[in-house]
């Protein structure tokens, strides 16, 4: 959308882990404007030689979806548009 400028950031919960360790990401979005966005998705497309198990993905006014095609989790925000400067509500 034209007047909208997201970034995306995902962390990891460590940096190092076991084999078979279960590792959480969080992704941030946040919206530079200059106008208020609304109706995003997130699309997190995942390494395919990862071992992935999908326990749950969300967040609040967020909705995930995994599909092991990709592998991929999409994420669509339903709150109400956020004008900038704003973050929306971290995906876990």
């Amino acid at each position: 959308r034209t007047g909208v400028d997201l970034a995306v950031t995902k962390t990891a919960s460590a940096t190092t882990l076991p084999a078979g360790a279960p590792l959480t990401y969080t992704v941030d979005t946040t919206n530079a404007g200059p106008n208020a966005s609304a109706a995003i998705r997130v699309v997190d497309n995942l390494p395919p030689a990862v071992d992935f198990t999908f326990a749950s993905a969300g967040g609040t006014n967020w909705t995930c979806t995994y599909s092991a095609g990709g592998p991929s989790v999409t994420c669509d925000y339903g709150g109400a548009a956020l004008a900038p400067p704003a973050s929306l509500p971290p995906i876990t």
